[in-house]
């Protein structure tokens, strides 16, 4: 027989095949406490023991070392853990020796026999962490099963514990909500956009006389509201990159609730975008936000939201080929409308125009959004290359510097005042300010040629819009020029230019003209 108090094998049990006993520990009977730590019960049968039932199950008899009398009346024997120490019991050792029991059977032989007929089934493992109001049972499974039973996890109390603390709290009240197809709250998922706290959005639902209509208490609505915004955090990511919310199987949203969440998730508040059109997409102005969300009235939340979904949506489609609004709606699955916004508000950041100054505040986002397609169709690289990279995005140099050669309309006197004398031939008869068009013809045709000329310098490709305000918008405004008679004007002056003999540059002032018409008749507001 071996001793039992003979000290641990230095040998691995698991290369050794046997398990070896540990040094019995006698142990003090103690007040029984309200347990603070983590018990494991693991019940494993060597390759020794498999002999051991094989030549005998009658004979053998289950034998407790150095036991102690629990609460519950159970005999254990208790042998503490070192941290560190292999043990044939326990699977991991733990961190601090007083954090954990191992609780462990010794079965010894007393005589040989015959063999039994069969090996007994394999312990089945459970283990209980107990925290103070119940534990957790879990049902591992019979080891080697390659399965864990499928059974709930329900709030028990482990066997050698359960007389031990009789006030422990069996019940917890939980909120659950169990569904197989996400639902989408509009109306919450509108407030979490906005950037409302739960307790805001709370107060918010329950002012607009939900609770009435449904006859739901404020607990339940509270419930409710945390769920969704629960759901909505998660679903943030895959917003992200929209694709991925199409292909993936986590939720199960319809095609239609899809698109309406990517659709308001990339939606923004024109007042916000209005101020940071044109500005640099960087650090930087992300510092400003809260001046701005001060100023505009929306909540810091938001803004952040938005201004990273501009920088998102630049990043991806700043090296691309192609369309500007067919990549965004590819890559970003934006209805039609809203990609077009976002192509003209990355045009903006990425030739950086000015649009704060004082004089253009009267001009809305979408002002500025129609004349950057304009541009986009006209005047980039991709208007005449569709091969070229970044299509979409710069504007095309060589056009700029080929503008240059328009100045000979107002550089050449004889070409003035042909032109001139062409445009109020036309409109003689026709315009309401025609004595002020005529006054003012020259000092408009320079300000328009001008501003082509210049457009070879960055900062003048920037001051575009300051320049079209103060060279055409301003002085026709002053003289309270009507906005048919402003459209008049602008088409006659385009056309008449292809009747001058000594001009060849036709196509270039096409080009020019044909855009620069279209922002003019937008920009100017009667």
């Amino acid at each position: 027989m071996r001793r039992m108090d003979k000290g641990v094998s230095s040998k691995s049990p698991r290369k050794s095949g046997h398990t070896p006993f540990l040094r019995r520990r006698d142990l003090v009977q103690s007040p029984v406490k309200p347990p603070k730590f983590r018990i494991q019960v693991k019940l494993r049968r060597s390759r020794r023991g498999q002999r051991r039932w094989e030549k005998s199950q009658e004979e053998v008899r289950g034998e407790v070392a150095g036991t102690v009398e629990t609460k519950g009346g159970t005999p254990f024997e208790l042998l503490q853990t070192a941290a560190g120490r292999q043990d044939a019991g326990a699977w991991d050792s733990p961190s601090r020796p007083e954090e954990a029991l191992l609780l462990r059977v010794v079965l010894p032989l007393s005589s040989l026999a015959a063999p039994a007929p069969s090996p007994p089934p394999l312990a089945v493992s459970r283990k209980w962490s107990y925290a103070g109001s119940g534990c957790r049972e879990r049902n591992l499974g019979t080891p080697g099963s390659g399965l864990e039973a499928a059974r709930p996890a329900r709030a028990v109390l482990p066997p050698a514990r359960a007389a031990a603390a009789p006030g422990v709290a069996m019940t917890s009240e939980l909120d659950i909500f169990v569904g197989n197809t996400t639902l989408i709250d509009e109306d919450v998922y509108r407030l979490w956009l906005d950037g409302y706290s739960v307790t805001d959005a709370v107060a918010l639902r329950v002012r607009s006389g939900i609770l009435e209509q449904t006859g739901a208490t404020a607990a339940v609505l509270q419930s409710d509201t945390m769920d969704h915004y629960r759901t909505f955090h998660m679903l943030e990511r895959l917003l992200h990159a929209p694709p991925k919310l199409l292909h993936q199987l986590i939720f199960q949203i319809p095609p239609s609730r899809q698109a309406l969440l990517i659709e308001r998730y990339y939606a923004f508040d024109e007042a916000f975008v209005r101020e940071v059109l044109g500005k640099k997409l960087s650090k930087g102005t992300k510092k400003d936000l809260d001046d701005i969300s001060t100023k505009t009235g929306i909540t810091l939340k938001s803004c952040r939201r938005q201004f990273d979904n501009f920088k998102r949506v630049f990043k991806v489609v700043e090296e691309m080929r192609g369309s500007l609004v067919d990549n965004i709606q590819q890559h970003f699955l934006l209805s039609d409308r809203l990609a077009r916004d976002y192509a003209a508000i990355v045009f903006f950041a990425n030739n950086r125009f000015e649009t704060g100054k004082k004089k253009l505040q009267y001009l809305s986002f979408g002002d500025f959004a129609f004349c950057a397609e304009l541009m986009i169709q006209n005047w980039t690289l991709g208007a005449v290359d569709s091969q070229m990279d970044d299509m979409d995005m710069d504007l095309d140099k060589e056009f700029l510097q080929d503008l240059k050669e328009l100045k000979v309309l107002v550089a050449d006197k004889d070409l003035l005042d042909l032109h001139k004398s062409l445009v109020c031939t036309a409109l003689r008869g026709k315009l309401g300010v025609f004595s002020e068009m005529e006054a003012n013809f020259k000092n408009l045709s320079r300000g328009l040629v001008n501003v082509a000329a210049k457009l070879t310098h960055n900062k003048d490709v920037r001051d575009l819009f300051v320049d079209l305000v103060e060279k055409f918008v301003e002085p026709c405004r002053s003289d309270h020029w009507p906005l048919s008679d402003v459209r008049f004007f602008l088409n006659q002056y385009s056309a008449s230019v292809h009747s001058l003999d000594g001009f060849r540059h036709q196509a270039l002032w096409d080009r020019y003209m044909g855009t620069l018409r279209g922002c003019l008749l937008r920009l100017y507001h009667d």
